[in-house]
């Protein structure tokens, strides 16, 4: 099994363990969302944006109520304080077509390589590989030649 995420980083590190596992969890929702309509490209979007499915609406109003929380200071960090506020962290609204591009930036193959190129819109991306008990020790010869 092979997922590849992509992540943009969240310059506050306090909140991207928060955030960050968030958007993974996000991410592999969209990843399994992707995997079941392969065959239906058609149904990535509705033409009505309204219309976004409960699928989407669970995933969008979730994840607005964390944020939510996090705006207000209600989010508790492990050593147990609690994160300041936020004025500047507002709901967010679904994007069909950054959907679209998620699902095009989803290689078919495992190949470790983007399948996009986002240099070209000032974007850069992260990729997390996971895969079988083969790739584990590929993983570790590859953390050992970084030490």
């Amino acid at each position: 099994m092979c997922i590849k995420a992509s992540l943009r980083a969240y310059s506050d590190s306090r909140l991207f363990p928060i955030v960050g596992n968030m958007l993974i969890g996000l991410l592999l929702l969209l990843n399994s969302y992707a995997t079941a309509t392969t065959y239906h490209p058609n149904d990535v979007c509705p033409a009505d944006p309204q219309q976004l499915g409960d699928f989407r609406n669970a995933i969008l109003t979730t994840h607005n109520s964390i944020r939510s929380q996090l705006a207000k200071g209600e989010i508790q960090q492990d050593d147990g304080s609690t994160l300041k506020g936020s004025k500047s962290l507002f709901a967010l609204s679904y994007d069909c077509s950054l959907e679209a591009l998620a699902i095009a930036a989803i290689p078919t193959t495992c190949s470790r390589q983007p399948v996009l190129d986002y240099s070209a819109l000032g974007r850069s991306q992260n990729l997390a590989v996971l895969g079988d008990s083969s790739d584990k020790e590929n993983a570790r010869g590859q953390t050992d030649k970084s030490k």
